[in-house]
């Protein structure tokens, strides 16, 4: 639903509800939105446009799909999650103040059945891990990471394919959606054959919730 002017105030409202907690956030706009939500966002909520993501989507055939080593993945535990966002904030670089939210909302997306993440972990270490939002025949990523010291190695690669097998053959996903940054992501899932659909401005409080991008 395409909210209109009338109704920013309630955008105002949840950013002001984040404020009173001092809690970090992030707006995702999509072009559907109203074209006079980013001057709202800027010159009334005082956010500011940190990046722009792209949006890409692929088909899924299980045909098609090629059977990657399973054993090597397994599905994201309560007992992970610390160790899990510490290897998420080394991997994406992300601000230290965004740990906390991190930890709270993977805890709460572990007690919804339409959410799954698979992880790689050696030696006691969760390396790599992939985190998917299923609604209908429809699957949108929600994070994917390999680890400095493990990329290059196929990992990344890996993981994706993995995703995409266990969607299609286990959760009857016929389409793929990926929210990714251009420098680092997009080409990968591009060589995988995504298409771009919509280039997204993500806005925040605080200059930047990624220390490199």
């Amino acid at each position: 639903m395409r909210l209109p002017p009338s109704r920013f105030h309630e955008i105002r409202a949840v950013i002001d509800a984040y404020d009173r907690r001092s809690a970090n956030f992030t707006i995702h706009l999509w072009p559907c939105s109203h074209p006079d939500l980013h001057r709202y966002l800027v010159d009334e909520c005082k956010v500011l446009e940190v990046i722009q993501i792209r949006a890409l989507m692929r088909s899924l055939d299980p045909a098609k799909l090629i059977c990657p080593d399973m054993n090597r993945f397994r599905i994201l535990e309560v007992k992970d999650v610390p160790r899990f966002v510490e290897s998420k904030i080394r991997a994406w670089q992300i601000h230290p103040n965004f740990k906390n939210q991190l930890i709270e909302s993977t805890y709460f997306l572990l007690n919804d059945s339409r959410h799954e993440t698979l992880i790689v972990e050696e030696g006691g270490d969760i390396v790599g891990g992939v985190s998917s939002f299923q609604v209908a025949d429809q699957a949108y990523l929600r994070g994917a990471f390999v680890v400095p010291e493990r990329r290059k190695e196929g990992l990344y690669a890996d993981l994706m394919r993995a995703r995409s097998y266990r969607l299609a053959n286990v959760h009857q996903v016929r389409v793929e959606v990926a929210m990714t940054q251009p420098k680092t992501s997009t080409p990968q899932f591009l060589k995988q054959g995504f298409t771009e659909i919509a280039i997204v401005p993500v806005f925040a409080r605080i200059p930047n919730p990624w220390v490199s991008l």
